[in-house]
């Protein structure tokens, strides 16, 4: 799909869904922590993620940026 889907929370309970024509950018902080972006909303900030680096850059990859 064209969305990114990423679940939080005890089991999963909170889910955001972006769609990869929202996002403005996609960065990456200390401790692999990462932010993306989006038009019209706050930024998603994902902290502790594996492969962080090759993440980013696939995401970036696939919005065009």
């Amino acid at each position: 799909t064209a969305r990114i889907i990423f679940r939080d929370g005890i089991f999963g309970q909170k889910t955001t869904e972006i769609s990869l024509s929202e996002v403005v950018s996609v960065d990456l902080g200390k401790a692999k922590t990462m932010t993306i972006a989006r038009r019209g909303a706050e930024p998603l900030i994902i902290a502790n993620v594996p492969k962080a680096k090759a993440l980013v850059a696939e995401l970036r990859t696939l919005a065009k940026l």
